[in-house]
């Protein structure tokens, strides 16, 4: 995974122009943190050849220190085991004074917090 200081669409724009996809392997925006923040997740080798397009052009970058590539098509291969082990996780509905807005969606969300929501935010874009 990599943090940039580029937003949403110019990160895509640099994933489109690098045309990873056919050599080094997929490389998604797994986390828009701000207008002027994204996490990029995916392959290694396609992480580490944007993240040096990405220096070359002054642009900040930082790899993060993990072993796995969350919100990225790395966690569909957990998916389901990670459902079976959420089996029988409940969830209550929202305080009605409470705003709480969905990583996934972005909208306000107010119930079905169960385990189909948490596999969604595992395997998406947050």
């Amino acid at each position: 995974m990599l943090a940039t200081g580029y937003g949403e669409q110019a990160a895509l724009q640099t994933i489109k122009a690098a045309n990873v996809d056919s050599e080094m392997g997929r490389v998604v925006v797994a986390c828009v943190n701000s207008p002027a923040s994204t996490t990029l997740s995916g392959d290694e080798p396609a992480v580490l050849y944007i993240s040096e397009m990405l220096r070359s052009a002054g642009v900040f970058t930082r790899k993060l220190k993990v072993e796995t590539a969350y919100h990225s098509h790395h966690m569909e291969n957990v998916a389901s085991s990670y459902l079976k082990s959420l089996q029988g996780l409940s969830s209550t509905e929202i305080r009605s004074d409470v705003e709480f807005h969905s990583s996934v969606t972005g909208r306000r969300k107010t119930s079905d917090f169960g385990p189909a929501y948490w596999v969604e935010n595992l395997v998406s874009q947050v």
